[in-house]
C-alpha cells in the first residue's frame, strides 16, 4: 500500500527498526477480533511505539497498553449468551441514550490498572466525535476511562459523554472509525491499521459441533428487546403477524399497495446503519491516509452487541493478522515468529461450546 510517511521510507532505506504504531477500528461486538489481531502481532514479536483507537479499538489500544490481554482473553473464554449483555448494559431509561453506560464503566474499570493517560507505559490516543460539529476529536490526557466512556457512546444506545468543558462527545465511529493519522501524530513511522467494519463473514460459528450459527445482525436488537422484557419494560412480548405480511396490491391490480414492515427492529436499523457509515467513512480515510498495513478480519455477520460471539471474531482476528504478516515484506525483516503458539491458548481454536 501506498506509503506517504517519510520518517517510514527512511526507515526500510536504512534498515532501522520502524516504530510501529497500530490503529484499532470501531465496531461493537467485532472488535473482539482486535483482540485476535493482537495475539498474532505478540507472536510475530511486534512491539508498538504507540496505539490509537476509536470505540471498542480505544478500549483494546488501552488493554494492550497495559498488558492486560490476558483479562480480555479471560473475559472471552467465559463469554456466553447469558453474559454478553448484562456485562455491559443497565436496563434504566436516560435522556440521550438507552443505557447510561455505568455498568460499561465499571466492567472497563475492573479491566484497567491505570486511571490517566500519563500512567501508560505506552501511548494511546481514544477518538470520539463531537456532536455539535462532527469532528474527530482526539483524547490523549486526562482521564483514561472518561475518554475511553465518550469514544465508545453509540448515539441512541449510550448517553453522551460531556467533558467539563461542556463539548458533548460521542462515538469515534461517526468521524474516524480507524484513527490511523492519530496514530502517525503519536509518533508512528509505520501504522498497522485494523478494520473490523469490512463486508466478509466470519467462518466460525458458535457452535460448530452441531453447525448451528448465530450469525446476522437481528441478534442484536431480540437480545436487548428479550433483556428488556425479562426485566419487565413490555407488559406483552405478543408479535402482530399481520404486521409482516402485504397488504393490498393484488398481482395485476391498479391497487398501490401498502409498504411492508420491515421485520428488522429498530436497534438492529440503527447500528446497521452505524456499520454501513463506518465502512465508507473508513475507506475514505483509508484514501487520504492510507495505513502502511491493513487488516480487516471477516466478522461482517457479527452484531454490533452479540458479544458472545467472541471466540469466533478472536479467531478470525488472528488468521486475518497471520496473512497480512506474512505478506507484508516491509515488516519481514524484523518478524520473529515464535515456533508454536501459546499453550494456554489453545481453547481459543477449539470448538466453541455454550450451556
Amino acid at each position: 500500500m501506498k506509503d506517504f510517511s517519510l520518517r517510514s521510507t527512511f526507515a526500510r532505506v536504512l534498515g532501522t527498526r520502524p516504530r510501529i504504531g497500530v490503529a484499532f477500528g470501531s465496531g461493537g461486538a467485532r472488535g473482539w477480533a482486535h483482540v485476535g489481531v493482537v495475539v498474532a502481532l505478540q507472536e510475530y514479536g511486534v512491539h508498538p511505539a504507540c496505539l490509537a483507537g476509536s470505540s471498542i479499538g480505544a478500549i483494546v489500544a488501552a488493554l494492550w497498553s497495559q498488558d492486560r490481554m490476558d483479562e480480555a482473553l479471560n473475559m472471552a473464554r467465559d463469554m456466553n449468551p447469558g453474559k454478553s449483555l448484562a456485562m455491559f448494559l443497565e436496563f434504566k431509561m436516560n435522556r440521550g441514550g438507552l443505557f447510561s453506560g455505568e455498568k460499561a464503566m465499571r466492567t472497563l474499570s475492573r479491566l484497567l490498572l491505570a486511571e490517566n493517560f500519563s500512567e501508560l507505559p505506552i501511548p494511546v490516543a481514544a477518538v470520539a466525535t463531537d456532536l455539535d460539529n462532527g469532528e474527530a476529536v482526539v483524547l490523549k490526557t486526562g482521564s483514561l476511562l472518561s475518554a475511553l466512556r465518550a469514544s465508545f457512546a453509540i448515539p441512541g444506545i449510550f448517553v453522551p459523554a460531556v467533558t467539563q468543558e461542556g463539548r458533548v462527545l460521542i462515538d469515534g465511529a461517526y468521524s474516524d472509525p480507524v484513527p490511523v493519522d492519530a496514530a502517525r501524530r503519536l509518533g508512528a513511522d509505520f501504522v498497522i491499521a485494523v478494520n473490523v467494519a469490512g463486508n466478509e463473514p466470519c467462518p466460525y460459528t458458535e457452535n460448530e459441533e452441531t453447525g448451528e450459527s448465530h450469525h446476522g445482525i437481528g441478534n442484536a436488537g431480540e437480545r436487548i428487546r428479550s433483556f428488556l422484557r425479562e426485566n419487565g419494560w413490555f407488559e406483552s412480548a405478543r408479535k402482530d403477524d399481520e404486521a409482516e405480511k402485504w397488504r393490498g396490491g393484488e398481482p395485476g391490480s391498479a391497487t398501490v399497495p401498502e409498504s411492508k414492515s420491515a421485520s428488522i427492529g429498530f436497534f438492529d436499523v440503527m447500528l446497521k446503519s452505524l456499520r454501513i457509515a463506518e465502512n465508507r467513512l473508513s475507506q475514505m480515510h483509508f484514501l487520504l491516509n492510507p495505513p502502511d498495513l491493513l487488516i480487516q478480519p471477516p466478522v461482517a455477520d457479527i452484531a454490533t452487541m452479540d458479544f458472545n460471539r467472541a471466540r469466533d471474531a478472536i479467531r478470525a482476528g488472528y488468521d486475518a493478522a497471520v496473512q497480512a504478516l506474512e505478506k507484508c515484506a516491509a515488516l519481514r525483516p524484523f518478524l520473529q515468529k515464535q515456533k508454536a503458539q501459546r499453550p494456554d491458548l489453545a481453547w481459543l481454536f477449539e470448538p466453541t461450546r455454550h450451556p
